[in-house]
C-alpha cells in the first residue's frame, strides 16, 4: 500500500494564497498537520511513506482537509508486491 501524501501537499502549497498579502507566499506542512488536526510527526511519516499501518482516523481527517476521497490518498502498488 503507497499513499499521495506528498503531491497533495505539494499541491496544496502551490495554490496558498495568504490572506494576508503581506504574509508568507507558502504554508509549512506543520502548519498543514495543525489545521488538518493530525501531528505534524504523523503528516511527515505518510508523506515519506514510511507508514506501515494505516490508521482510519488520519485518513478521514487527510480526506476531509484535502477534500479528497480515500483512494485519491492510498492505492495499492502492484509492483511492490
Amino acid at each position: 500500500m503507497k499513499n499521495r501524501i506528498s503531491k497533495l501537499i505539494k499541491d496544496y502549497q502551490s495554490q496558498y494564497v495568504p490572506a494576508d498579502k503581506k504574509a508568507k507566499k507558502t504554508i509549512a506542512q506543520h502548519e498543514i498537520a495543525s489545521l488538518a488536526g493530525i501531528d505534524p510527526a504523523t503528516l511527515s511519516r505518510y508523506k515519506n511513506e514510511v507508514v506501515t499501518r494505516y490508521d482510519s482516523t488520519v485518513i478521514e481527517r487527510l480526506c476531509e482537509f484535502f477534500d479528497v476521497d480515500v483512494s485519491d490518498i492510498l492505492y495499492l502498488d502492484k509492483e511492490d508486491g
